[in-house]
């Protein structure tokens, strides 16, 4: 039974670690693209404005697209389903901006944002639904090795058990001690903190936060 329990582990950290790499590149798509690449896809914005970020274009459908050194650091609204704008019914719909005031003469309203824009005061964009999946899997990918470890600790002898459940360090004195037995649990947990480790620093850049 522990052998076909790791065997499963195994199979699911692999498939994780494998939705870690590739679910980020579908938000990330139109990440790094230049603003006149924008413009050309979805049209001029309603608003632009420029905030802690960088700049950012608002349009009509509620999409918001934010620049950073030049290029797109992060898309908001295009995956909640909302229409791309065309350029015709963007230019329609467009205000004129008006120029702004050096970073010294703006009120504190204006240098956090344009109205309606809680991207900073909400503390930045909001973490994809995926990552949390991805994370509370590997949380239990690494609570179930743990467990597995305590087991054959508590098989080897109620000592190794207790001192691995209560005292610092003995546990991977135990591993050490019996790297045949606890080889795959232990590898596999060292793979669930690695894949978390790469799961928020992709997450990051796929944010534009990174």
């Amino acid at each position: 039974m522990v052998a076909s329990l790791r065997t499963a582990m195994l199979r699911l950290l692999t498939a994780l670690i494998l939705f870690v790499c590739i679910a980020p590149l579908s938000h990330a798509q139109s990440v790094g693209d230049t603003a006149q690449a924008v413009e050309t896809a979805i049209g001029r914005p309603q608003m632009s404005r420029t905030t802690g970020k960088g700049e950012v274009w608002v349009y009509a459908n509620g999409v918001r697209v934010t620049f950073k050194n030049g290029v797109v650091a992060s898309v908001e609204g295009l995956e909640n389903g909302a229409p791309a704008v065309s350029p015709a019914s963007a230019g329609e719909n467009m205000t004129v901006v008006p120029e702004r005031t050096p970073p010294a003469a703006r009120s504190e309203p204006e240098a956090s944002g344009f109205s309606g824009y809680d991207g900073d005061s909400a503390g930045g964009p909001e973490l994809p639904a995926w990552f949390w999946l991805c994370f509370v899997a590997l949380a239990i990918v690494s609570a179930v090795c743990n467990i597995v470890i305590l087991i054959t600790a508590f098989r080897a002898g109620i000592l190794w058990g207790l001192g691995s459940l209560f005292v610092p360090f003995v546990s991977f004195v135990f591993v050490l001690l019996h790297w045949h037995d606890t080889k795959k649990p232990f590898l596999i947990g060292v793979g669930a903190a690695v894949a978390t480790v790469v799961l928020i620093f992709k997450t990051g850049l796929s944010l534009g936060v990174a």
